[in-house]
């Protein structure tokens, strides 16, 4: 499999329960990045982390911009 999958209707490839994956959409002036495991209770967002700020987006926690 390549290190990188352009996500498309024809890609081709699936995720499987329990494995983890990369989301990595942009676009002009934007970038977003996540690790995600999908489990069988749906998608569990691992980019998250407890000890850092976040605010709810869409019912999941997002992580928030350091600000220094």
């Amino acid at each position: 499999m390549p290190g990188a999958i352009r996500v498309t209707a024809g890609a081709g490839y699936a995720v499987v329960v329990n494995q983890p994956f990369t989301w990595n959409p942009s676009g002009p002036g934007v970038k977003i990045e996540d690790t995600i495991q999908l489990t069988g209770n749906g998608l569990n967002v691992l980019t998250a982390h407890p000890r850092w700020p976040s605010a709810p987006a869409d019912g999941i926690e997002r992580p928030l911009t350091l600000q220094l």
